[in-house]
């Protein structure tokens, strides 16, 4: 396929895509649309959606690119720099502690599931352009770049909860005193 034209030959990997990938897409739309509401939710829960996709970010880092020391770094680089943005950018903004209920008002946005229809394609993209392209899996920097923008996108989701847990005033713990 390498001379055929572009057309065909995104017709050919859509094609040839797993039935369950198109469910994974599915799943994480419905996942992000739920984001976009206004919700209150508990502290366990704030947690475990940057847990669930750092989680799902190294897998994929690691599953496309080998466990190596570059691999493990960037990925950490790019939640870290999230982290980090999360002290000027306070995302999301209108958020309301609820001690009698140890739970957070967080008022609904599309950036989660923007977020997670990211991590989704580029999950996709790597996997085809690897598939199309298996020399490119011993390449340093794609292995690099593709573990950073697995971090990045990760950290979103820590940024999220960095911001929300911060609205309590009396630390990170789980459970109501």
């Amino acid at each position: 396929m390498p001379n055929a034209p572009l057309l065909i030959v995104i017709l050919e990997v859509l094609k040839h895509t797993p039935t369950y990938v198109w469910g994974i897409l599915l799943a994480l739309i419905v996942l992000g649309a739920l984001q976009m509401r206004d919700q209150v939710i508990g502290r366990v829960r704030v947690m475990l959606m940057p847990i669930v996709f750092a989680g799902y970010g190294l897998w994929g880092a690691v599953s496309m690119f080998r466990m190596q020391f570059e691999v493990l770094a960037a990925w950490a680089v790019g939640i870290g720099v999230m982290l980090w943005a999360a002290r000027w950018i306070r995302w999301p903004q209108h958020v309301e502690f609820l001690p009698e209920r140890n739970a957070f008002s967080v008022r609904g946005s599309v950036v989660p599931l923007l977020t997670m229809v990211a991590v989704f394609a580029v999950r996709y993209v790597i996997v085809v352009n690897l598939i199309l392209h298996p020399d490119w899996r011993s390449l340093e920097a794609v292995a690099v770049l593709g573990a950073l923008v697995y971090g990045l996108l990760s950290g979103v989701f820590a940024m999220r909860a960095r911001t929300i847990l911060s609205h309590a005033g009396g630390g990170l713990r789980l459970l109501p005193a």
